[in-house]
């Protein structure tokens, strides 16, 4: 266990005009943040961390900056060290600055920023601080720089916040649009991103109205990852949306079952209310559905595929889906099978 002593000098090592000095402290620090019990450290002496903070005020240098942001998104994962990080507004417009300006270590600063934005309670804070730069900081990302995609996780950690939500959905849902194009995107990271902006965006009801009415076709956008290379009759493929006609005997469908798991559980979300499930049945869902179930392994999907199923055949029910009451014997089942074949992230964040 690091006694105080060393905790003191560690804080001025950290300090240190020499950077092989302040180098050589960080390289420890990296390594203490590596495990439990190292991070446990950082909690018992908020010193460390207030002087890493302290650190990360400083102009960018290329000597040891990628130590000191390792070793903060190691601590970001604590929740108390979290909160103590977006405590100083400035510490959080540094991290924006580092990745507005393009420097090298542009990925740490992006995976910090995902790390600070993964508890709801460090949201709001953080969008104080990011309000005059989160147009920078999406058209930073969607210049399709690889150093920045892990920006598409802080969009979608931040979207549980609902004035969030509503600037994405600002000038006909235009950037929410520019970020959920990213589903079809190389990157799995990007395409996690863009799925989950999607799923926490249509938790929020009263938005639903708008995402209908608007022109951005969003249940296509979530059917094409989910849909293959299967040939449809005539008449079915005029049920589909045009984008969905005719697709190439190499289309692929989404490789990832956590991906596939978010859009469907979006799905399910879209249709809570009456327009909503009139919307997503008219777009031939069932259809893609029908032939994912055949090709679908994972039992978590196709759980969550035969839910969306049954309400597009099931009888008819006036009113919101969220108003229906659900038995409680029923509710305790729904949530024991959920934990039971909950699978972990595939992307550490």
């Amino acid at each position: 266990m690091v006694d105080n002593e060393t905790v003191v000098e560690l804080c001025h090592l950290i300090s240190e005009s020499n950077l092989t000095v302040k180098k050589t402290a960080l390289e420890y620090l990296l390594g203490l943040s590596g495990s439990h019990q190292g991070l446990n450290v950082f909690v018992c002496n908020t010193k460390l961390i207030t002087s890493l903070i302290a650190l990360a005020h400083q102009p960018f240098n290329d000597v040891y900056d990628s130590l000191l942001l390792s070793t903060l998104i190691n601590c970001a994962e604590i929740p108390s060290l979290c909160e103590t990080m977006i405590e100083d507004t400035s510490f959080i417009c540094s991290i924006l600055n580092r990745i507005l300006s393009k420097e090298t270590t542009t990925d740490l600063s992006c995976k910090l920023l995902t790390n600070l934005t993964r508890f709801s309670l460090s949201v709001n804070s953080i969008l104080n601080a990011a309000k005059q730069s989160l147009f920078a900081l999406v058209n930073r990302y969607c210049s399709n720089d690889t150093s920045c995609e892990y920006l598409s996780l802080v969009f979608s950690n931040m979207s549980v916040n609902f004035s969030f939500t509503e600037f994405l959905f600002k000038d006909n849902c235009s950037i929410f649009n520019r970020l959920i194009a990213f589903l079809g995107h190389k990157s799995l990271v990007c395409r996690k991103g863009a799925s989950l902006l999607i799923k926490n965006s249509v938790f929020h009801i009263s938005l639903h109205d708008i995402i209908f009415k608007s022109n951005i076709d969003l249940i296509s956008k979530v059917l094409m990852p989910l849909a293959g290379p299967e040939e449809y009759s005539d008449d079915e493929n005029d049920k589909l949306p045009i984008d969905l006609q005719y697709l190439p005997s190499n289309k692929k469908r989404e490789v990832s079952a956590e991906i596939r798991l978010t859009l469907l559980q979006s799905l399910h979300k879209l249709c809570t209310t009456e327009l909503g499930r009139k919307c997503v049945s008219d777009c031939g869902t069932y259809l893609i559905l029908r032939e994912l179930e055949k090709e679908e392994n994972e039992k978590s999907v196709l759980y969550e595929l035969h839910k969306v199923v049954q309400i597009l055949i099931g009888d008819h029910i006036e009113g919101n889906l969220s108003d229906v009451a659900i038995p409680s014997e029923l509710e305790a089942e729904f949530k024991k099978y959920d934990e039971e074949n909950s699978f972990s992230s595939e992307i550490p964040c």
